[in-house]
Formats: structure tokens, sequence, C-alpha cells
């Protein structure tokens, strides 16, 4: 792992928007997005990690998050493999990919439990997420390729 930062963060004005029983009762919804490129120089792994709370009723967004997690890999030339027909093009398998994932939803949930802490969706915690059926929903193909 080699760094992570905030790209946005952005609450509309809750006050207006949100009410208490919806946070007790969870009513919202949590949408991931995801994308990842290569820095084959530099053995890099980028994925970037969008995260939007969105109330059931209203579909009105109450949060938005999304960050860069950068992560070194020693032994690129071995997990990330040039396409044979393309070069620009970088294949990685899923399982290696969802580590990855993983590791970028873990640390955005304790950034967002320290940015959420003063705010009507302070008890709004990140839940637990199915990374590998996450992947694949990013992913559709067998083996997710880089930008």
């Amino acid at each position: 792992f080699v760094q992570f930062e905030d790209l946005e963060f952005h609450i509309p004005n809750l006050l207006s928007l949100l009410s208490k029983e919806t946070i007790e009762k969870g009513e919202f919804n949590v949408s991931f997005t995801g994308s990842h490129s290569y820095e084959v120089e530099k053995k890099q792994l980028k994925f970037i990690l969008k995260v939007s709370y969105e109330d059931i009723k209203t579909n009105q967004v109450l949060m938005v998050y999304s960050s860069l997690s950068t992560f070194l890999i020693q032994n690129f030339e071995e997990v990330i493999k040039p396409d044979e027909s393309n070069q620009d093009t970088y294949h990685i398998s899923i399982d290696f990919l969802s580590l990855f994932v993983s590791i970028s939803i873990s640390t955005t949930r304790g950034v967002l439990i320290e940015k959420l802490a003063r705010t009507p969706l302070a008890r709004a915690l990140l839940p637990t997420v199915d990374v590998s059926e996450l992947v694949q929903a990013l992913y559709p193909q067998d083996s997710p390729q880089g930008l």
C-alpha cells in the first residue's frame, strides 16, 4: 500500500434532505463504483472507489465520497500481464484485484467513520460487502483490464 487519498467528499444540506428516522431505520441505499489503472513503470495499481448514500424514499443523494488507493506491487510482471494482442492492455486475476478492492473498502470505511462523525450520517456505517460479488459487478469479464 503506497498511498490513500480523498478525491471527493460531498454532503448536501442534510437538514433539508434527511430525517432522523431515515438513518435510524437505515432507509438509504449504498452504492459502489470503481475503476482501476496501472502505472507499469512504477509497478503500481491504482484503484478509485466511489461510495454514494441515497435516501430510499426520495432518491436524494445524502453523501458522496471517492478515494484513490495506490498499491506498489513488487512482483508486478508476474501478476499483471500484458495482453498478447495489445501491449497497452493488462490483465489481472479477479482474486488478486479483489484483494485491492477489499483494502480500499476497509480503508474507506474508517475514513467515513471520521468524516461523518459530526453529521446526521454518523451512525450510517459503510456496510460490509461481498467483495467478490462487487468485483464481478464492476468487472463482468473474467479478467479485468487496465485503462
